[in-house]
């Protein structure tokens, strides 16, 4: 990962990152990727997340490892209620679910990010082709 996605292991630092109010840069939103260490199309969309992360510069983009450690597996199937991996969920600041879906399509996640984008009154990213 690099400096635009944060890390979180645990409900604790996930609900500290969702109730704060955003860092110098970045606006209402946080994209949060529930991803396993096993699951094969986590690992083959991490270079698209990155690039995402660097697109969405406002976005806070966050990515929990499920499978990480006994409070992130319970976040991911008591309060996420995670079936299938890579899933994706859009917050607004404060704790607001905006969107959720899972898979690896970029232009699904590049829709739904500007959809809320939209929806929270920020501006949408330029709509180009993640290669």
């Amino acid at each position: 990962t690099n400096a635009r996605i944060v890390l979180v292991t645990s409900a604790e630092a996930w609900n500290h990152i969702l109730m704060k109010s955003p860092p110098e840069g970045f606006g209402q939103l946080i994209v949060l990727e529930v991803a396993f260490t096993f699951c094969r199309s986590c690992r083959a969309f991490e270079r698209k997340f990155k690039r995402l992360a660097e697109e969405f510069k406002a976005v806070r983009f966050v990515q929990l490892m499920g499978n990480s450690t006994i409070g992130s597996m319970e976040l991911c199937t008591k309060e996420l209620l995670v079936r299938k991996s890579p899933a994706f969920f859009i917050f607004r600041r404060g704790g607001e679910k905006l969107a959720q879906w899972t898979g690896t399509n970029t232009n699904t996640f590049q829709e739904e990010l500007n959809r809320c984008l939209q929806l929270v009154g920020e501006p949408q990213v330029g709509v180009t082709e993640v290669a």
